[in-house]
């Protein structure tokens, strides 16, 4: 996914980590249901966490993805492995 342009954002911080987000949208390029996992720049997370409610936005502008993929839920054992609370 070279190009992070996505629609219909939801996010949720990680608990441990306020600068890791868990994306919830659709893959401008494909129009697939999709999912990222982003660590936003520091100097970057005010503005992030204010435009990430309107969606449609370069995810890479506001930090590094640091894994992603297609479909409406992340795996549990990646979400664990980057510190996210999973409900088993």
């Amino acid at each position: 996914m070279t190009d992070d342009n996505s629609s219909k954002f939801t996010s949720k911080v990680n608990n441990q980590d306020k600068y890791l987000y868990r994306i919830m949208g659709v893959d401008s390029v494909s129009k697939r249901d999709a999912w990222w996992l982003v660590r936003v720049l520091p100097n970057k997370e005010v503005i992030f966490s204010k435009i990430i409610k309107n969606g449609n936005l370069r995810l890479t502008d506001y930090g590094e993805i640091l894994t992603s993929g297609f479909g409406t839920t992340i795996p549990p054992e990646t979400l664990k492995e980057y510190g996210f609370r999973v409900d088993e």
